[in-house]
């Protein structure tokens, strides 16, 4: 568990799937939805990965009073691989970028670890090549350039590229786990 969790109780009149609108449900939080049933109280679990996406609900368990709570043996992550066909919009590396005309797509190691993640986790990217394109997103007049500044102002969700992390870096951006390292 890495997360917060949250469980609401619905009442049978309510839409689970319009219940938050607009709000998003990181990928680390868990949020169960209970709603009684003939039988106890069934337990689904519901996340999306941004604002824009519909929700993705999950079965967790269900409690009744005869059996007591019975709930899914999968650990979060695992109940997470599935993102249901999802876009993601993403700013690709510009030193791998294949163009072949309207479609992109990147190659290199980041674009086969990239197609790695969208193949088993079930979802596809759409390129966005940023307005300022700059090797390694440096600031200027204090403001950041290219793919930093595009996922900073939700231009796109993310950013792919084999970024170095710096201090000054990490204070404005959420880095993923390192693939490499180097001595």
């Amino acid at each position: 568990f890495t997360g917060p969790l949250w469980i609401i109780f619905l009442d049978n009149a309510q839409d689970r799937e319009e219940l938050l609108g607009d709000v998003v449900i990181p990928i680390n939080t868990e949020l169960l939805l209970a709603k009684k049933t003939q039988n106890g109280i069934y337990l689904e679990e519901m996340f999306n990965i941004e604002n824009k996406s519909k929700k993705i609900l999950n079965y967790f368990g269900v409690w009744s009073e005869q059996s007591g709570l019975n709930v899914t043996n999968n650990q979060l992550y695992e109940r997470r691989k599935n993102f249901n066909g999802m876009k993601f919009q993403a700013n690709p590396p510009m030193t791998n970028v294949m163009e072949n005309g309207p479609v992109i797509s990147i190659d290199g190691f980041v674009g086969e670890v990239w197609r790695d993640l969208e193949n088993s986790l079930n979802f596809t990217t759409v390129y966005h090549i940023p307005m300022i394109q700059t090797e390694n997103n440096t600031l200027v007049d204090g403001k950041w350039q290219g793919m930093f500044d595009e996922v900073r102002n939700s231009i796109s969700l993310l950013g792919i590229d084999s970024i170095t992390m710096t201090g000054e870096r990490a204070q404005k951006v959420d880095f993923a786990m390192s693939l490499l390292s180097t001595k």
